[in-house]
């Protein structure tokens, strides 16, 4: 109880921080146009800003219970993660647009495959905190070995041969639907 009553303390008082120190930029009578520009890329972006907070607030909630209650947990991380990266893609473009050069521009081809593989590996590794955090709580001191890199790469590849076995099996049903297809238009 004492840690969700920290983890709810903590995030209040970070968001209204990020709140009134926006607002107070908001009142400063500064007429320099990198600082406004700034500002009004802080004040279109509040909301997402906001967002992810919540949702890391919330993961970090779902977080503290134990293993069934935790399972909402590297969901809202995940999704928090990604608003997060694309956050930080946003800055890169502002960045651009000051200074007048497309330097960082390049990531805009990297940004959806890097939104996905954040959202993807902020689950997975979210999973596997909560699983780990099962099995220690559960007693099974069988094995008493931590988790290594090699153990996450098993899975890794236990998980990419399951999705080629799941595509080699799409494709061939869909052959086989193409088959068919064109028995009855030559009959």
């Amino acid at each position: 109880m004492k840690n969700l009553v920290r983890v709810i303390i903590k995030s209040f008082i970070g968001l209204l921080f990020l709140i009134l120190l926006v607002s107070i930029a908001n009142l400063l009578p500064i007429e320099n146009i990198y600082f406004l520009s700034i500002l009004e890329f802080i004040n279109a972006n509040i909301l997402i800003i906001i967002l992810f907070t919540i949702l890391f607030f919330l993961g970090e909630i779902f977080y503290l219970f134990n293993f069934p209650l935790s399972l909402p947990g590297p969901i809202f991380y995940a999704y928090g993660g990604y608003f997060l990266a694309s956050f930080i893609f946003k800055i890169f473009y502002v960045i651009d647009y000051l200074t007048g050069k497309e330097i960082l521009s390049i990531f805009k081809y990297a940004e959806p495959i890097t939104l996905f593989l954040v959202f993807i590996l902020i689950l997975v590794f979210g999973i596997l905190k909560i699983l780990v955090k099962k099995d220690k709580k559960d007693g099974l001191k069988k094995e008493e070995r931590e988790i290594s890199w090699s153990d996450v790469g098993k899975e890794f590849k236990g998980g990419i041969y399951n999705l080629v076995i799941r595509f080699r099996q799409f494709t061939k049903l869909k052959e086989k639907t193409k088959k068919k297809l064109r028995i009855k238009k030559n009959d």
